[in-house]
């Protein structure tokens, strides 16, 4: 192999093997920061998160969302839950990109004036 037959070699693996490392290093990252909470939480993923922890795997007319809201760094759902999730109207609060989740009756929760 001659010289210059080397270093095209080494170009063309290397042009190959470069995006693949991007990429693997990007989705590593990504996971990370996900995992360490840098990652933000969506609407979808939010309401998920409220419906899955307050309803089990009850949906549609079972465990209805009836709002959501984006507060500053915490997501504000407010389900309406019907046999076999419950009967009742619940607001949940997800804080720490859905990590800390609280629930209450909506009954039971004093509405600010606006």
């Amino acid at each position: 192999m001659t010289p210059s037959q080397a270093h095209n070699f080494i170009a063309s693996a290397l042009i190959a093997v470069i995006p693949i490392t991007i990429v693997a290093v990007a989705s590593t990252c990504a996971r990370v920061f996900s995992a360490a909470g840098f990652a933000t939480l969506d609407s979808a993923e939010a309401v998920a998160i409220a419906r899955r922890n307050l309803c089990g795997v009850a949906s549609g007319t079972t465990c209805a969302v009836r709002n959501y809201r984006r507060d500053g760094g915490r997501y504000i759902i407010t389900l309406d839950r019907r046999p076999p999730a419950g009967n009742d109207r619940v607001i949940v609060t997800l804080r720490d990109n859905g990590t800390t989740i609280e629930a209450a009756e909506a009954d039971s929760v004093v509405q600010k004036p606006k």
